[in-house]
């Protein structure tokens, strides 16, 4: 399937029935030359060697149209060099913040109370409002006003394949402006940041999680989390663009070259940095590396844990996942409560 040029697609992967046999066998090629002019990198030394390039760029293709793209572009996620390491350190300090004993309680909290009237509710509904609003408060923010905006960034910035009812430009740059503030302001675009990237992926997070957690017994711990994501890895990839040569091993990949960094592959591989590095492959490695790792991990605990406690079970049903380029996201995930729970009402 793999050789000195493929035709197979990694942004199908994520949602395959045999998504890990498919990196699997990526991993083994270390480097590839897509059919499309593309690299695919997807052995653990590949993959760190492109996230490790000062030459790799995660800057947006194509010239910013919109206000909502000129938002994106000041993202640290979206930065290159110098602004980057700005960006990224205002960032991390209102990550700061955002203790990840504190937020594990407020997701089981607001878990709880969302269960509250819902017999058979969709976790992955539940997966994608709780950690907006959790991150949202611990940034000083109202969550109810704020997870629905992000919502809506998310949908206009990072929308399913095939989608055509995105939201208009203006009305969520709007939006965001309402709700966060000014957008050319570093301190509103850090925090729009950190939550327009904890939704889609922690949404997977917990999804990719509750498929393998619920209906066990006992606690879920963040440490129970941190193994499904090496097992199943909910951000399975990710792109960069090369600004000058880069060697992977015995092959450069010449300067204007995109790059698709099997994420999964790197984990499913096997090696160092992987059954025993810092964080799953996942949440990345270099200097774009996830600065909300711990958070992620301990959201999803509390969500879970929660679920857990009122006795949720998944519903026996077919599980289809969104069509994603890469991300890992059961499309609904349907749960059915232990009879006689009692959650609090949201107040």
């Amino acid at each position: 399937m793999f050789g000195a040029s493929t035709s197979v697609e990694p942004a199908s992967a994520a949602s395959a029935p045999d998504w890990a046999a498919v990196w699997r066998r990526a991993g083994a090629t270390g480097v590839v030359r897509l059919d499309d002019g593309r690299w695919l990198v997807a052995s653990p030394d590949a993959v760190a060697a492109v996230l490790g390039a000062e030459a790799a760029s995660v800057v947006p293709a194509g010239e910013v149209v919109d206000r909502v793209g000129g938002l994106q572009r000041r993202m640290a996620r979206f930065s290159d060099g110098a602004d980057h390491g700005r960006r990224r350190a205002a960032v991390v300090e209102l990550l700061d913040a955002a203790d990840p004993v504190v937020v594990e309680q407020r997701a089981a909290e607001l878990t709880t109370r969302w269960l509250d009237g819902r017999d058979s509710p969709d976790a992955m509904a539940l997966a994608r409002e709780v950690p907006a609003r959790v991150l949202a408060e611990a940034l000083g923010l109202d969550g109810r006003t704020v997870a629905p905006v992000i919502d809506g960034l998310c949908r206009r910035l990072a929308p399913m394949l095939g989608a055509v009812d995105r939201p208009d430009p203006d009305e969520v740059a709007d939006a965001v402006t309402a709700a966060f503030g000014p957008l050319d302001d570093e301190t509103v675009v850090a925090r729009v940041s950190i939550l327009f990237q904890a939704m889609d992926a922690t949404a997977a997070l917990i999804g990719v999680a509750a498929r393998r957690l619920l209906g066990g017994h006992g606690r879920i711990e963040r440490s129970d989390v941190e193994r499904v994501a090496r097992s199943e890895p909910p951000v399975q990839l990710t792109v960069r663009r090369l600004l000058e040569d880069v060697s992977v091993g015995s092959t450069t990949i010449p300067a204007g070259s995109d790059v698709v960094v099997g994420l999964a592959a790197a984990e499913l591989a096997g090696g160092p940095g992987t059954g025993d590095g810092p964080v799953p492959w996942t949440f990345g490695r270099g200097p774009h590396r996830c600065p909300g790792a711990a958070q992620a991990g301990a959201i999803t605990a509390g969500v879970l844990g929660a679920l857990a406690a009122a006795g949720a079970h998944l519903v026996d049903q077919p599980i289809e996942h969104e069509p994603r380029p890469n991300l890992r996201t059961p499309a609904s995930l349907t749960v059915t409560l232990r009879s006689g729970s009692d959650p609090a009402g949201d107040r």
